[in-house]
C-alpha cells in the first residue's frame, strides 16, 4: 500500500512525459484487443513477450538502464497491458466492438516497439536527472496512467515495478 504523501515532490517534465509514453501504451491495449478478438487470436503471446524481452535488453544498453529492473518493468507493463485486453473482451462479450482496429502487424506491433524504445529513452532521462521513482511520483503517475479497463491495482503494480528500475553501473 502507497502511503499518503504530505510532502510529495512535484512530478517533472521527464516524469511527466515517461508517465505519458506508459499511459500511451496502456491505452493502445483497446487495439490491441480488438484485433486479436475480431481475427480470434488469443491475447497471450509468449514469443512476442520473448521478443519484447530481448529487445528491452538490447536498448537498456543504449540508454544505460540497468537491463533486469528494465526488463521486470517490461514484465509489469505486459501484465498491466494483458489485463486491459481481457477485460475490454469480456466487455465486448455483451456488445460488439463499434470500431476497426489498425493492423496487428502493420501498426499495432511497430508502434509498440517504438514505444518500448521511447519509453527507456525517457527512463534514462528521469533517472539522470532525478534519481530511482519514488512514492512522491505517485500522484503523477496514477493521473497519467487512469485508462479504461486499468484497475488501481494493476497502476500499483506498475508503479512498484517502476520504483525498481535503475541506471546501468557498467
Amino acid at each position: 500500500m502507497l502511503p499518503a504523501i504530505a510532502n510529495a515532490q512535484q512530478s517533472s517534465p521527464q516524469s511527466d512525459r515517461l508517465f505519458s509514453l506508459v499511459s500511451k501504451r496502456l491505452q493502445v491495449m483497446k487495439n490491441f484487443a480488438a484485433f486479436k478478438a475480431l481475427h480470434h487470436m488469443p491475447v497471450e503471446d509468449l514469443q512476442r513477450e520473448k521478443l519484447e524481452l530481448a529487445a528491452t535488453a538490447e536498448l537498456s544498453a543504449r540508454y544505460k538502464v540497468d537491463p533486469a529492473s528494465a526488463q521486470d518493468f517490461l514484465l509489469a507493463q505486459v501484465a498491466a497491458a494483458k489485463a486491459i485486453q481481457y477485460r475490454w473482451r469480456a466487455y465486448w462479450q455483451t456488445g460488439n466492438i463499434d470500431f476497426t482496429p489498425p493492423d496487428l502487424y502493420i501498426k499495432l506491433r511497430p508502434d509498440l516497439m517504438r514505444l518500448n524504445e521511447s519509453i527507456l529513452e525517457a527512463l534514462h532521462q528521469l533517472l539522470e536527472v532525478r534519481g530511482p521513482v519514488d512514492d512522491g511520483l505517485w500522484p503523477s503517475f496514477e493521473k497519467a496512467t487512469k485508462v479504461p479497463m486499468l484497475t488501481l491495482k494493476d497502476q500499483k503494480q506498475l508503479f512498484n515495478a517502476l520504483k525498481e528500475v535503475r541506471l546501468s553501473t557498467h
